[in-house]
């Protein structure tokens, strides 16, 4: 039967694989946004600028404006998409971590071909997300030729909107493309392996659920009334209410956007002399006070 120790060893390394690839996708999508801006200020070139460095000659940037869109939409789909689909294809690492973690606490899980077959679902929607938010960037960037090159605007203030559409102009308002890339990255792999790692729990019949996870002074108040508590499936799927960061249920989303927690899943017996508060030590070692915690279910 599976010890205290156990069960932080176990999470301790989910947490550290979840931190590593967590930075590894940040990186890279970074790098694609970056690259994707370059390229298509590249593709700028083809423009007319007059000497005053204006969008001059409006018809004859027009006709040019038809290349350079299909070449932006090309770019977006090598540099942006391409990108996603690479950290997306990545989630499926976590198969091998997810073993080695129940393995860690004495079970022996298995993954079927409709296990594999889900973990593809949760992959797919994921990259569908990446590419719908690079959509929204890509019609800005667009629009913004076409609007700059009728208006007369100068290359210049072309090139600043582009630049706040993708990797963002600190005198310009908006989330650039670059936000959203990697906020993406930090969660959906976190997502992905609470998801896969919860329906494996439950497929061999883990009766609760642990919550846990580094808390710091910023850390919302769902998560502090919440770590080190173990709760039901039906009591956690029973949080309907809103908190703040919330981004949906809290079984898949936990905290909300960037939640730093995770779902463990475990057996009640194994908690018999478990105490909740070895998982709250910011609290002790900051001299606050413990926050009333959401009492489980029997």
């Amino acid at each position: 039967m599976a010890d205290i120790k156990q069960i932080q060893d176990s999470m301790k390394t989910t947490q550290e694989w979840v931190a590593n690839r967590q930075a590894i996708h940040i990186a890279r999508m970074t790098s694609a946004v970056d690259t994707l801006q370059n390229d298509i200020i590249n593709l700028m070139a083809e423009l007319n600028v007059n000497k005053g460095g204006k969008l001059g000659a409006a018809r004859l940037n027009l006709k040019r404006l038809a290349n350079v869109h299909k070449d932006v939409i090309l770019a977006f789909e090598m540099d942006f998409n391409g990108a996603a689909k690479v950290v997306t294809d990545d989630f499926m690492r976590a198969q091998a971590n997810i073993i080695a973690g129940y393995k860690d606490l004495d079970e022996a899980i298995k993954f079927s071909g409709a296990d594999r077959e889900m973990m593809n679902v949760l992959r797919d929607s994921s990259y569908k997300e990446y590419t719908l938010v690079g959509g929204q960037a890509q019609e800005k960037v667009v629009q913004s030729m076409y609007n700059s090159v009728l208006a007369g605007d100068t290359m210049a203030d072309l090139t600043n909107e582009i630049r706040n559409t993708l990797t963002g102009v600190k005198a310009m308002n908006g989330r650039p493309l670059v936000n959203f890339a990697r906020l993406y990255a930090n969660d959906m792999i976190m997502n992905f392996h609470n998801d896969v790692n919860l329906t494996k729990g439950l497929s061999i019949g883990m009766d609760r659920f642990l919550y846990y996870g580094t808390i710091m002074s910023r850390s919302r108040d769902f998560c502090k009334r919440r770590v080190g508590q173990a709760y039901t499936k039906k009591q956690i799927d029973s949080w309907k209410g809103n908190w703040k960061g919330k981004r949906g249920d809290a079984w898949t989303f936990r905290g909300g956007w960037n939640c730093r927690h995770h779902w463990q899943p475990v057996r009640k017996k194994w908690l018999d002399k478990y105490d909740p508060i070895e998982m709250q030590n910011y609290f002790t070692e900051t001299g606050q006070k413990i926050p009333k915690p959401v009492k489980a279910w029997s």
